[in-house]
């Protein structure tokens, strides 16, 4: 959803088509405590409504995510366990870079039973940051620090059993603004109510996402930086490690990692490849594994994705008995274990990769890329956790910003 206009389409398909959506009205309140101001935030499977928390002792508001429809059922239905995995991270003793529960309560709309999760407000996700950057890069103290929170985010997750299994710069967000900043957004930009739905009789307006604003910049010192609260959200498609995982194609396809693609199972090592990607996309402005698949090519989207694993990676699926066991191993590859679509191969490093785009010194890019080969390695057993990810050499940032005279790398 890139454009104003499909943020506005989706909202009018049904739970039959897969959504949806609760289409709130401005000032409506839910459950009897929470007025909805305007919506904020919008994904495949919610809507998440800023609302004035009638109930608080002093004025708050809070962000409630609404699932649609079709989601509300998966939870229910175990396929999807947004909510069960909430509460267990609200539950635990600390929960960091982590967003907590802070109610959650069903409605009834006109698609059906809707569940409704009441959080702290957010500001825009890290994808929006970056496009107000150059080339969509942004510095290397930012990166660190932003890699660093997620890595904290994902210990704390892993440790407790959950993979996030969507770990992306979308889902990642800074604070929410303070209640006067609130106010004044909403006082300088009324609720945009873009078109309507017809259903049943009944007429909903449906609202265009205007996100809450934070002053951060694309290119603020370390120090500014190092004084950004960083938020690892989104729990849509979490699961528990040890659990039933109804869905056996998790991730967005560019920092999906081999065994989603080759079907041998996964766990928490799909979220660290995840960061190794994320971590070269905020790097360069550029992806990783980008697909390139034109009509007429006779490889596909996924063999030209392990193709460039092996490219940049250096390392061979067939060397791997998890893969040789894969039962999609004859659909991608030959008895001698090579592509049976792509016969070529173009070596590149990760060092060699991040220097392309001209976006980092030679050392920098030659310090990042030892980061990153630790995050992609082929064999899921062999990737670093997020524990040791978070002691490589490249996450040191320096002193905090009260020492003076600070260092950052």
């Amino acid at each position: 959803m890139e454009n104003l206009g499909d943020k506005i389409e989706i909202q009018k398909l049904t739970k039959e088509q897969g959504f949806g959506y609760y289409l709130a009205r401005p000032g409506e309140i839910l459950n009897r405590k929470y007025e909805v101001k305007r919506l904020v935030g919008l994904g495949t499977a919610s809507s998440v409504f800023l609302c004035l928390a009638l109930e608080a002792d002093t004025k708050e508001y809070v962000a409630v995510k609404i699932l649609t429809a079709d989601a509300t059922d998966g939870n229910k239905q175990g396929v999807l366990r947004e909510a069960e995995i909430m509460q267990a991270i609200t539950d635990l003793p600390e929960n960091g870079p982590l967003p907590s529960l802070l109610d959650n309560f069903e409605i009834e709309g006109v698609h059906g039973l809707h569940l409704c999760l009441v959080m702290n407000t957010l500001s825009p996700d890290l994808n929006a940051f970056r496009t107000t950057a150059p080339n969509m890069a942004l510095p290397i103290h930012t990166v660190k620090l932003v890699i660093a929170e997620m890595l904290e985010g994902l210990n704390i997750l892993h440790q407790a059993g959950i993979i996030h299994t969507d770990v992306k710069a979308d889902n990642v967000f800074f604070d929410g603004p303070d209640v006067k900043t609130v106010e004044d957004d909403l006082s300088k930009n009324p609720v945009i109510v873009k078109s309507n739905l017809e259903l049943n009789g009944k007429v909903y307006p449906i609202m265009g996402p205007q996100p809450l604003p934070h002053q951060h910049k694309w290119d603020d010192d370390p120090f500014l930086v190092e004084l950004y609260g960083i938020h690892l959200a989104d729990f849509s498609h979490a699961v528990w490690k040890d659990g039933e995982k109804k869905m056996s194609v998790v991730g967005s396809e560019s920092l999906r990692a081999p065994e989603v693609i080759l079907q041998t199972g996964y766990g928490p090592e799909i979220d660290i490849w995840a960061i190794g990607c994320t971590a070269f996309e905020m790097l360069t402005g550029r992806w990783l594994f980008k697909p390139d698949v034109e009509e007429g090519d006779p490889w596909t989207v996924e063999d030209d994705l392990l193709a460039k694993m092996m490219e940049l990676t250096g390392e061979r699926f067939a060397d791997t008995n998890i893969f040789t066991r894969s039962p999609e191993w004859d659909r991608f590859f030959d008895a001698n274990g090579n592509l049976r679509r792509i016969d070529t191969l173009i070596p590149v490093t990760f060092e060699d990769a991040l220097k392309n785009y001209g976006t980092l010194k030679e050392e920098d890019a030659a310090a990042a890329a030892k980061f990153i080969t630790e995050c992609l390695h082929l064999d899921p057993a062999n990737r670093w956790t997020a524990k040791q990810l978070l002691e490589h050499p490249w996450m040191y940032r320096g002193p905090p910003p009260s020492c003076n005279g600070a260092k950052f790398g």
